[in-house]
């Protein structure tokens, strides 16, 4: 009896085990999958489309609703960010190639534009679902990004503006503002912010896709718990995304900085080891960077020269 009271606590144990594996597999991995797109983008090249994993119904605003949302959020975050540095990095090659100047340059070389369009291409390129369109997802996208870029910008400048209030005020008014910089206060007061433009951007994404889908003759079946969900989804991915962006852009830059970082050396150093003019062993002295810089010493005045004699 002892053995079988030991085999059924393995069983037991076991079971629970793959119970929870099939509960993270279904809640939070086919969330995520779902959620970056990636198998959608798969359909539109694959000759055999693949089914999309299915995620368990779960009621509005309840604890597995959440999970999912956070998990597609998840999933969603780095190819959004991954395709707005490809879009700014191709905007940046256009108007570099052409030439551009003046408002034309400024707009390809902006970070906003490059995260809206960006979006776009990439819900263009997802295979759409039943009742959408690629056109409208892409408009959807586009909408959602552009509420965010934009909100976010009105965001940053509403709390510039109060800590330079806070600034001006007196300490206790400081204190109860609590904006300034690396506070826990700030945080929370961006993070609301951010979290309601989400969700404006969130619904608007929403509307859009499908308003555009029904013009192009698509039979509108979206429902309240839908919308619901773009509106939880835009609020948490607004939250999210600029503070991965930040971490992108400044991985990217650590890796790229060094191979462009200028050496300054003086000419009086150049001249000492015979480099002038011979640019090619100035590299070598510069520490082999591709960019290297002379800075002119200027000729000692009278006044200097007495005073370093002094």
């Amino acid at each position: 009896m002892a053995g079988d009271r030991h085999i059924s606590a393995d069983a037991k144990t076991l079971l629970n085990s793959e119970t929870r594996a099939e509960w993270w597999r279904d809640n939070v991995w086919n969330a995520m999958v779902n959620g970056s797109g990636v198998l959608q983008v798969y359909n539109t090249f694959a000759e055999k489309p693949v089914a999309l994993p299915e995620v368990p119904q779960a009621e509005t605003g309840s604890r597995d609703w959440m999970i999912h949302t956070f998990a597609e959020v998840g999933g969603a975050i780095l190819p959004y960010v991954a395709m707005g540095k490809l879009t700014g990095c191709a905007l940046k090659g256009a108007g570099t190639r052409f030439g551009a100047t003046g408002f034309a340059s400024r707009m390809l070389a902006n970070e906003s534009a490059a995260m809206v369009l960006g979006a776009g291409v990439y819900d263009f390129t997802k295979a759409p679902r039943e009742g959408e369109t690629r056109l409208g997802n892409s408009l959807g996208a586009m909408a959602t990004f552009t509420v965010f870029e934009s909100g976010n910008a009105g965001l940053k400048y509403v709390t510039n503006s109060m800590n330079a209030g806070a600034s001006v005020a007196k300490g206790s008014s400081r204190m109860l503002l609590g904006l300034e910089s690396g506070t826990v206060t700030k945080a929370l007061v961006v993070g609301t912010g951010r979290g309601v433009v989400g969700a404006v951007g969130g619904f608007a994404g929403f509307a859009s896709s499908h308003y555009v889908s029904e013009l192009q003759g698509e039979k509108n079946t979206t429902t309240s718990k839908q919308m619901w969900d773009s509106i939880a989804s835009g609020g948490f991915l607004n939250i999210a995304l600029p503070v991965v962006h930040k971490g992108v852009t400044r991985l990217a830059e650590s890796a790229i900085k060094p191979q462009f970082t200028m050496s300054i050396i003086s000419e009086s150093t150049a001249r000492k080891h015979g480099l002038i003019p011979d640019v090619s062993a100035v590299r070598e002295i510069s520490g082999e960077k591709k960019v290297a810089r002379f800075f002119v010493e200027p000729e000692p005045t009278v006044a200097d020269a007495a005073r370093n004699r002094g």
